[in-house]
Protein backbone atom coordinates (compact mmCIF):
# COMPACT_ATOMS: atom_id res chain seq x y z
CA UNK A 1 0.00 0.00 0.00
CA UNK A 2 1.45 3.35 -1.06
CA UNK A 3 2.19 5.85 1.67
CA UNK A 4 0.13 9.08 1.66
CA UNK A 5 2.17 12.24 1.34
CA UNK A 6 2.35 14.18 4.62
CA UNK A 7 0.87 17.67 4.19
CA UNK A 8 2.74 20.69 5.42
CA UNK A 9 0.96 22.94 7.91
CA UNK A 10 -0.92 25.71 6.14
CA UNK A 11 1.11 28.87 5.96
CA UNK A 12 4.39 27.22 6.97
CA UNK A 13 5.53 26.67 3.38
CA UNK A 14 7.56 23.58 2.46
CA UNK A 15 11.17 22.42 2.76
CA UNK A 16 13.32 21.09 -0.07
CA UNK A 17 16.95 20.52 -1.00
CA UNK A 18 19.00 22.01 -3.78
CA UNK A 19 22.12 20.21 -4.96
CA UNK A 20 25.31 21.72 -6.33
CA UNK A 21 23.87 21.71 -9.85
CA UNK A 22 20.79 23.69 -8.71
CA UNK A 23 18.37 20.80 -9.03
CA UNK A 24 15.60 20.55 -6.42
CA UNK A 25 14.95 17.43 -4.35
CA UNK A 26 12.59 16.57 -1.49
CA UNK A 27 13.84 17.59 1.95
CA UNK A 28 14.01 13.89 2.95
CA UNK A 29 16.28 12.99 0.03
CA UNK A 30 19.71 11.58 0.78
CA UNK A 31 21.20 13.66 -2.04
CA UNK A 32 23.80 16.10 -0.67
CA UNK A 33 22.69 19.72 -0.81
CA UNK A 34 21.43 22.75 1.14
CA UNK A 35 18.01 23.09 2.71
CA UNK A 36 15.64 25.77 1.39
CA UNK A 37 12.25 27.05 2.60
CA UNK A 38 9.54 28.19 0.12
CA UNK A 39 6.33 30.04 1.16
CA UNK A 40 3.95 32.74 0.02
CA UNK A 41 4.01 36.18 1.74
CA UNK A 42 0.99 38.32 2.68
CA UNK A 43 0.80 39.66 -0.86
CA UNK A 44 0.65 36.14 -2.32
CA UNK A 45 4.14 36.21 -3.86
CA UNK A 46 6.36 33.16 -3.67
CA UNK A 47 9.40 33.60 -1.41
CA UNK A 48 12.47 31.27 -1.17
CA UNK A 49 14.88 31.41 1.77
CA UNK A 50 18.11 29.40 2.10
CA UNK A 51 18.45 27.89 5.58
CA UNK A 52 21.66 27.50 7.54
CA UNK A 53 20.79 23.97 8.65
CA UNK A 54 22.90 20.78 8.40
CA UNK A 55 20.17 18.22 9.14
CA UNK A 56 16.48 17.86 8.38
CA UNK A 57 15.57 18.38 12.05
CA UNK A 58 17.55 21.62 12.11
CA UNK A 59 15.78 22.73 8.92
CA UNK A 60 12.34 22.02 10.44
CA UNK A 61 13.28 23.95 13.58
CA UNK A 62 14.40 26.91 11.46
CA UNK A 63 11.16 26.71 9.48
CA UNK A 64 9.11 26.83 12.67
CA UNK A 65 11.13 29.76 14.01
CA UNK A 66 10.55 31.80 10.86
CA UNK A 67 6.91 31.01 10.18
CA UNK A 68 5.22 30.44 13.58
CA UNK A 69 5.05 34.16 14.60
CA UNK A 70 3.61 35.07 11.21
CA UNK A 71 0.96 32.35 11.33
CA UNK A 72 0.09 33.21 14.93
CA UNK A 73 -0.28 36.91 14.14
CA UNK A 74 -2.43 36.07 11.14
CA UNK A 75 -4.70 33.99 13.33
CA UNK A 76 -4.88 36.79 15.90
CA UNK A 77 -5.76 39.29 13.20
CA UNK A 78 -8.39 36.95 11.89
CA UNK A 79 -9.89 36.53 15.34
CA UNK A 80 -9.87 40.29 15.88
CA UNK A 81 -11.59 40.86 12.58
CA UNK A 82 -14.19 38.27 13.45
CA UNK A 83 -14.67 39.85 16.88
CA UNK A 84 -15.08 43.27 15.25
CA UNK A 85 -17.70 41.89 12.88
CA UNK A 86 -19.49 40.33 15.83
CA UNK A 87 -19.42 43.59 17.83
CA UNK A 88 -20.72 45.50 14.81
CA UNK A 89 -23.56 43.02 14.39
CA UNK A 90 -24.46 43.19 18.08
CA UNK A 91 -24.28 46.99 17.98
CA UNK A 92 -26.53 47.08 14.94
CA UNK A 93 -29.04 44.77 16.61
CA UNK A 94 -28.94 46.94 19.75
CA UNK A 95 -29.42 50.11 17.67
CA UNK A 96 -32.40 48.55 15.93
CA UNK A 97 -33.94 47.59 19.27
CA UNK A 98 -33.07 50.86 21.05
CA UNK A 99 -31.73 53.44 18.57
CA UNK A 100 -29.24 56.08 19.80
CA UNK A 101 -29.99 59.78 19.39
CA UNK A 102 -30.45 60.77 15.77
CA UNK A 103 -29.09 63.95 14.26
CA UNK A 104 -32.59 65.19 13.44
CA UNK A 105 -33.71 64.83 17.09
CA UNK A 106 -30.54 66.34 18.61
CA UNK A 107 -31.70 69.93 19.05
CA UNK A 108 -35.08 69.06 20.57
CA UNK A 109 -33.34 66.71 23.02
CA UNK A 110 -30.78 69.39 23.90
CA UNK A 111 -33.54 71.92 24.61
CA UNK A 112 -35.24 69.51 27.02
CA UNK A 113 -32.04 68.18 28.63
CA UNK A 114 -31.96 68.64 32.40
CA UNK A 115 -28.14 68.74 32.44
CA UNK A 116 -27.67 71.60 29.98
CA UNK A 117 -26.51 74.99 31.32
CA UNK A 118 -29.25 77.57 31.81
CA UNK A 119 -29.15 80.57 29.53
CA UNK A 120 -31.36 83.37 28.25
CA UNK A 121 -33.54 83.45 25.15
CA UNK A 122 -30.97 85.31 23.04
CA UNK A 123 -28.24 82.80 23.91
CA UNK A 124 -30.53 79.86 23.11
CA UNK A 125 -31.34 81.39 19.73
CA UNK A 126 -27.61 81.68 19.03
CA UNK A 127 -27.08 78.07 20.14
CA UNK A 128 -29.84 76.88 17.80
CA UNK A 129 -28.36 78.87 14.92
CA UNK A 130 -24.95 77.25 15.52
CA UNK A 131 -26.46 73.75 15.60
CA UNK A 132 -28.64 74.26 12.49
CA UNK A 133 -25.55 75.35 10.58
CA UNK A 134 -23.67 72.16 11.53
CA UNK A 135 -26.80 70.10 10.77
CA UNK A 136 -27.01 71.57 7.25
CA UNK A 137 -23.27 71.00 6.71
CA UNK A 138 -23.56 67.32 7.73
CA UNK A 139 -26.54 66.71 5.44
CA UNK A 140 -24.59 68.17 2.53
CA UNK A 141 -21.24 66.51 3.19
CA UNK A 142 -22.34 63.27 4.91
CA UNK A 143 -25.67 62.27 3.32
CA UNK A 144 -25.49 58.79 4.93
CA UNK A 145 -25.06 60.07 8.51
CA UNK A 146 -28.03 59.20 10.71
CA UNK A 147 -26.99 59.27 14.33
CA UNK A 148 -25.33 62.06 16.30
CA UNK A 149 -22.39 59.76 17.06
CA UNK A 150 -21.69 59.61 13.31
CA UNK A 151 -20.20 63.09 13.78
CA UNK A 152 -16.72 61.89 14.70
CA UNK A 153 -13.56 63.83 15.54
CA UNK A 154 -12.59 63.73 11.86
CA UNK A 155 -15.97 65.12 10.79
CA UNK A 156 -15.81 67.84 13.46
CA UNK A 157 -12.33 68.81 12.30
CA UNK A 158 -13.48 69.07 8.68
CA UNK A 159 -16.43 71.26 9.68
CA UNK A 160 -14.28 73.63 11.76
CA UNK A 161 -11.77 73.84 8.91
CA UNK A 162 -14.55 74.96 6.55
CA UNK A 163 -15.95 77.33 9.18
CA UNK A 164 -12.50 78.80 9.83
CA UNK A 165 -12.06 79.73 6.16
CA UNK A 166 -14.66 82.46 6.56
CA UNK A 167 -13.76 86.02 7.42
CA UNK A 168 -14.37 85.59 11.15
CA UNK A 169 -12.49 86.56 14.29
CA UNK A 170 -10.64 84.13 16.52
CA UNK A 171 -13.23 84.88 19.21
CA UNK A 172 -16.08 83.75 16.95
CA UNK A 173 -14.17 80.60 15.99
CA UNK A 174 -13.43 79.74 19.63
CA UNK A 175 -17.00 80.37 20.75
CA UNK A 176 -18.22 77.84 18.18
CA UNK A 177 -15.83 75.21 19.57
CA UNK A 178 -16.90 75.93 23.16
CA UNK A 179 -20.57 75.58 22.22
CA UNK A 180 -20.18 72.25 20.45
CA UNK A 181 -18.06 70.82 23.26
CA UNK A 182 -20.91 71.66 25.61
CA UNK A 183 -23.57 70.43 23.16
CA UNK A 184 -22.02 66.98 22.68
CA UNK A 185 -21.20 66.67 26.38
CA UNK A 186 -24.85 67.26 27.30
CA UNK A 187 -26.07 64.69 24.75
CA UNK A 188 -23.29 62.11 25.19
CA UNK A 189 -25.45 59.62 27.12
CA UNK A 190 -28.44 59.68 24.75
CA UNK A 191 -26.16 59.61 21.71
CA UNK A 192 -23.87 56.91 23.23
CA UNK A 193 -20.81 59.01 22.53
CA UNK A 194 -17.62 57.88 24.27
CA UNK A 195 -15.38 60.73 23.08
CA UNK A 196 -16.41 64.33 22.44
CA UNK A 197 -15.61 65.02 18.75
CA UNK A 198 -14.76 68.67 19.44
CA UNK A 199 -12.62 68.05 22.55
CA UNK A 200 -9.24 68.00 20.79
CA UNK A 201 -9.83 70.79 18.26
CA UNK A 202 -7.40 73.60 19.10
CA UNK A 203 -8.64 77.14 19.66
CA UNK A 204 -7.19 80.12 17.88
CA UNK A 205 -5.19 82.83 19.61
CA UNK A 206 -7.45 85.76 20.38
CA UNK A 207 -6.78 89.47 20.25
CA UNK A 208 -9.25 90.98 22.69
CA UNK A 209 -10.92 94.24 21.69
CA UNK A 210 -13.13 95.39 24.53
CA UNK A 211 -15.59 98.24 24.26
CA UNK A 212 -14.30 101.46 25.78
CA UNK A 213 -16.19 103.96 27.92
CA UNK A 214 -17.34 107.27 26.49
CA UNK A 215 -15.54 110.51 27.26
CA UNK A 216 -17.48 113.34 28.91
CA UNK A 217 -17.87 115.15 25.59
CA UNK A 218 -18.99 112.00 23.75
CA UNK A 219 -21.45 111.17 26.51
CA UNK A 220 -22.95 114.67 26.45
CA UNK A 221 -23.25 114.55 22.65
CA UNK A 222 -25.05 111.20 22.80
CA UNK A 223 -27.42 112.04 25.67
CA UNK A 224 -28.37 115.58 24.64
CA UNK A 225 -28.48 115.39 20.82
CA UNK A 226 -30.66 112.27 20.69
CA UNK A 227 -34.43 112.60 20.86
CA UNK A 228 -37.60 110.57 21.24
CA UNK A 229 -37.35 106.89 22.17
CA UNK A 230 -33.71 106.78 21.11
CA UNK A 231 -32.91 109.41 23.75
CA UNK A 232 -34.85 107.40 26.33
CA UNK A 233 -32.89 104.31 25.31
CA UNK A 234 -29.52 106.04 25.70
CA UNK A 235 -30.43 107.56 29.06
CA UNK A 236 -31.60 104.23 30.44
CA UNK A 237 -28.39 102.59 29.18
CA UNK A 238 -26.15 105.17 30.85
CA UNK A 239 -28.02 105.59 34.14
CA UNK A 240 -28.69 101.85 34.71
CA UNK A 241 -25.80 100.03 33.00
CA UNK A 242 -28.30 97.57 31.48
CA UNK A 243 -27.57 95.79 28.21
CA UNK A 244 -29.26 96.82 24.98
CA UNK A 245 -31.82 93.98 25.14
CA UNK A 246 -32.82 94.89 28.69
CA UNK A 247 -33.10 98.59 27.84
CA UNK A 248 -35.27 97.91 24.78
CA UNK A 249 -37.62 95.56 26.65
CA UNK A 250 -37.77 97.41 29.99
CA UNK A 251 -41.40 97.50 31.22
CA UNK A 252 -43.14 100.19 33.21
CA UNK A 253 -44.06 97.67 35.92
CA UNK A 254 -40.32 97.29 36.55
CA UNK A 255 -39.90 101.05 37.03
CA UNK A 256 -40.86 102.36 40.47
CA UNK A 257 -40.53 106.13 40.29
CA UNK A 258 -41.92 106.63 43.79
CA UNK A 259 -39.34 104.32 45.35
CA UNK A 260 -36.68 105.56 42.91
CA UNK A 261 -35.58 102.08 41.74
CA UNK A 262 -35.77 99.76 38.74
CA UNK A 263 -36.30 96.05 39.43
CA UNK A 264 -35.26 93.95 36.46
CA UNK A 265 -34.54 90.25 35.86
CA UNK A 266 -31.88 90.53 33.17
CA UNK A 267 -32.44 88.60 29.95
CA UNK A 268 -28.93 87.18 29.76
CA UNK A 269 -28.90 85.75 33.29
CA UNK A 270 -32.36 84.26 33.76
CA UNK A 271 -30.91 81.74 36.19
CA UNK A 272 -31.43 84.55 38.70
CA UNK A 273 -34.96 84.43 40.05
CA UNK A 274 -34.53 87.69 41.95
CA UNK A 275 -34.28 90.96 40.01
CA UNK A 276 -31.37 93.36 40.18
CA UNK A 277 -32.32 96.60 41.91
CA UNK A 278 -30.91 99.75 40.29
CA UNK A 279 -31.42 103.23 41.66
CA UNK A 280 -33.00 105.87 39.43
CA UNK A 281 -31.06 109.15 39.29
CA UNK A 282 -33.04 112.43 39.47
CA UNK A 283 -32.22 113.20 35.81
CA UNK A 284 -33.51 109.83 34.60
CA UNK A 285 -36.54 110.12 36.89
CA UNK A 286 -37.53 113.43 35.28
CA UNK A 287 -37.12 111.97 31.79
CA UNK A 288 -39.20 108.88 32.59
CA UNK A 289 -41.88 110.87 34.41
CA UNK A 290 -42.40 113.00 31.30
CA UNK A 291 -42.68 109.97 28.98
CA UNK A 292 -46.04 108.67 27.76
CA UNK A 293 -47.18 105.33 29.18
CA UNK A 294 -49.47 104.11 26.39
CA UNK A 295 -48.03 100.58 26.35
CA UNK A 296 -46.38 98.28 28.85
CA UNK A 297 -42.88 99.06 27.57
CA UNK A 298 -40.81 102.15 28.34
CA UNK A 299 -39.52 102.15 24.73
CA UNK A 300 -42.43 100.46 22.90
CA UNK A 301 -41.13 100.82 19.35
CA UNK A 302 -37.72 99.37 20.19
CA UNK A 303 -39.34 96.62 22.32
CA UNK A 304 -41.51 95.51 19.41
CA UNK A 305 -38.56 95.51 17.01
CA UNK A 306 -36.18 93.77 19.43
CA UNK A 307 -38.62 90.95 20.22
CA UNK A 308 -39.56 90.47 16.56
CA UNK A 309 -36.41 88.76 15.27
CA UNK A 310 -32.67 88.55 15.60
CA UNK A 311 -32.22 90.39 12.31
CA UNK A 312 -34.24 93.29 13.70
CA UNK A 313 -31.96 93.33 16.76
CA UNK A 314 -29.04 93.70 14.36
CA UNK A 315 -30.83 96.58 12.64
CA UNK A 316 -31.25 98.37 15.99
CA UNK A 317 -27.53 98.00 16.68
CA UNK A 318 -26.70 99.39 13.23
CA UNK A 319 -29.03 102.34 13.81
CA UNK A 320 -27.27 103.11 17.09
CA UNK A 321 -23.83 102.82 15.47
CA UNK A 322 -24.92 105.21 12.73
CA UNK A 323 -26.10 107.74 15.34
CA UNK A 324 -22.79 107.49 17.25
CA UNK A 325 -20.87 108.03 14.03
CA UNK A 326 -23.06 111.05 13.31
CA UNK A 327 -21.96 112.46 16.68
CA UNK A 328 -18.37 112.39 15.40
CA UNK A 329 -17.40 109.31 17.43
CA UNK A 330 -14.97 106.83 15.84
CA UNK A 331 -16.77 103.57 16.57
CA UNK A 332 -14.28 101.06 15.10
CA UNK A 333 -10.53 100.50 15.14
CA UNK A 334 -8.16 98.70 12.78
CA UNK A 335 -7.13 95.24 14.08
CA UNK A 336 -5.17 94.08 11.02
CA UNK A 337 -5.92 91.56 8.26
CA UNK A 338 -8.30 94.09 6.67
CA UNK A 339 -10.60 93.78 9.70
CA UNK A 340 -12.02 96.44 11.98
CA UNK A 341 -13.32 95.80 15.49
CA UNK A 342 -16.17 97.69 17.14
CA UNK A 343 -14.71 99.91 19.85
CA UNK A 344 -17.71 102.08 20.72
CA UNK A 345 -21.33 101.00 20.72
CA UNK A 346 -24.37 100.90 22.98
CA UNK A 347 -22.43 98.55 25.26
CA UNK A 348 -19.98 101.42 25.87
CA UNK A 349 -22.67 102.99 28.07
CA UNK A 350 -22.40 99.92 30.30
CA UNK A 351 -18.63 100.42 30.52
CA UNK A 352 -19.18 104.11 31.29
CA UNK A 353 -21.70 103.22 34.01
CA UNK A 354 -19.19 100.94 35.78
CA UNK A 355 -16.32 103.42 35.41
CA UNK A 356 -18.23 106.44 36.71
CA UNK A 357 -19.60 104.52 39.68
CA UNK A 358 -16.11 103.30 40.58
CA UNK A 359 -14.77 106.86 40.40
CA UNK A 360 -17.60 108.14 42.60
CA UNK A 361 -16.78 105.54 45.25
CA UNK A 362 -19.74 103.18 44.78
CA UNK A 363 -18.91 99.89 46.55
CA UNK A 364 -17.66 97.19 44.18
CA UNK A 365 -20.28 94.73 45.43
CA UNK A 366 -23.10 97.13 44.50
CA UNK A 367 -21.72 97.68 40.98
CA UNK A 368 -21.25 93.93 40.54
CA UNK A 369 -24.82 93.15 41.64
CA UNK A 370 -26.38 95.89 39.50
CA UNK A 371 -24.54 94.65 36.43
CA UNK A 372 -25.44 91.02 37.13
CA UNK A 373 -21.85 89.80 37.17
CA UNK A 374 -20.96 86.49 38.81
CA UNK A 375 -17.48 87.61 39.89
CA UNK A 376 -15.66 90.85 40.78
CA UNK A 377 -13.16 90.11 38.00
CA UNK A 378 -15.89 90.53 35.40
CA UNK A 379 -16.91 93.88 36.90
CA UNK A 380 -13.30 95.08 36.88
CA UNK A 381 -13.19 94.30 33.16
CA UNK A 382 -15.81 97.05 32.67
CA UNK A 383 -14.03 99.65 34.79
CA UNK A 384 -11.57 101.94 33.01
CA UNK A 385 -9.33 104.80 34.05
CA UNK A 386 -10.96 108.00 32.81
CA UNK A 387 -9.04 111.07 31.64
CA UNK A 388 -10.03 113.00 34.79
CA UNK A 389 -8.88 110.14 37.05
CA UNK A 390 -5.59 109.98 35.18
CA UNK A 391 -5.06 113.74 35.63
CA UNK A 392 -5.82 113.51 39.35
CA UNK A 393 -3.41 110.64 39.75
CA UNK A 394 -0.68 112.60 37.96
CA UNK A 395 -1.36 115.70 40.05
CA UNK A 396 -0.93 113.66 43.23
CA UNK A 397 2.71 113.10 42.27
CA UNK A 398 3.51 116.81 41.85
CA UNK A 399 6.20 118.23 44.13
CA UNK A 400 4.97 121.67 45.33
CA UNK A 401 7.24 124.68 45.03
CA UNK A 402 8.58 126.12 48.29
CA UNK A 403 6.30 129.10 48.13
CA UNK A 404 3.31 126.79 47.50
CA UNK A 405 4.26 124.55 50.42
CA UNK A 406 4.51 127.54 52.72
CA UNK A 407 0.98 128.68 51.89
CA UNK A 408 -1.67 126.32 53.37
CA UNK A 409 -4.44 128.29 51.64
CA UNK A 410 -3.45 126.66 48.33
CA UNK A 411 -4.07 123.18 49.71
CA UNK A 412 -7.41 124.26 51.18
CA UNK A 413 -8.46 125.77 47.86
CA UNK A 414 -7.49 122.60 45.95
CA UNK A 415 -9.63 120.48 48.28
CA UNK A 416 -12.57 122.86 47.86
CA UNK A 417 -12.30 122.68 44.04
CA UNK A 418 -12.00 118.87 43.97
CA UNK A 419 -15.14 118.36 46.08
CA UNK A 420 -17.23 121.24 44.71
CA UNK A 421 -20.39 120.66 42.72
CA UNK A 422 -20.87 122.08 39.22
CA UNK A 423 -22.87 125.06 40.53
CA UNK A 424 -20.27 125.78 43.23
CA UNK A 425 -17.47 125.64 40.65
CA UNK A 426 -19.36 128.08 38.43
CA UNK A 427 -19.75 130.48 41.38
CA UNK A 428 -16.04 130.19 42.24
CA UNK A 429 -15.10 130.88 38.63
CA UNK A 430 -17.33 133.97 38.51
CA UNK A 431 -15.82 135.28 41.77
CA UNK A 432 -12.31 134.66 40.48
CA UNK A 433 -13.03 136.51 37.23
CA UNK A 434 -14.41 139.48 39.19
CA UNK A 435 -11.35 139.46 41.46
CA UNK A 436 -9.03 139.50 38.46
CA UNK A 437 -10.99 142.34 36.90
CA UNK A 438 -10.84 144.37 40.12
CA UNK A 439 -7.07 143.75 40.40
CA UNK A 440 -6.62 144.83 36.80
CA UNK A 441 -8.47 148.12 37.41
CA UNK A 442 -6.47 148.73 40.58
CA UNK A 443 -3.16 148.07 38.79
CA UNK A 444 -4.11 150.44 35.98
CA UNK A 445 -4.92 153.23 38.48
CA UNK A 446 -1.63 152.72 40.31
CA UNK A 447 0.33 152.86 37.05
CA UNK A 448 -1.51 156.04 36.01
CA UNK A 449 -0.75 157.65 39.37
CA UNK A 450 2.93 156.81 39.04
CA UNK A 451 3.10 158.36 35.59
CA UNK A 452 1.24 161.57 36.64
CA UNK A 453 3.64 164.53 37.10
CA UNK A 454 4.01 165.95 40.60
Amino acid sequence: MAKTKKKEKKGFGYLYKRDAAGREHPATSKVPGRFWLAYRNDEGRRVRVRLEAATLDDAKAEQARLRTPVITQTKVDSLRAELGRLETRLETEADDANPPLTISDAWRTFEQAANRPECGEDTMRQHESNWQELFAWVRENMPGARFLRDITETVAGQYMTDFGRRKISANTYNKRIVFFRMFFRVLSKQARITENPFAEIAKRREQTHSRRELSNKELNDVLFTSCGELKRLFWIGYYTGLRLGDCCTLRWVEVDLEAGVIRRIQRKIKRRTDPVIIGISPSLARLLAAAEKKTGYVCPTYAQRYLKSRSEQTNISREIQAFLTGCGIETTSDVGNSRRAVEVGFHSLRHTYATVHAEKGTPQSVIQDNMGHASPAMTEHYQHVSEETARRAAAALDIPRRDEAANPARDDLRKIIETATDSELAALLTAWQRLKADNLVTNDREKAAEQRPD
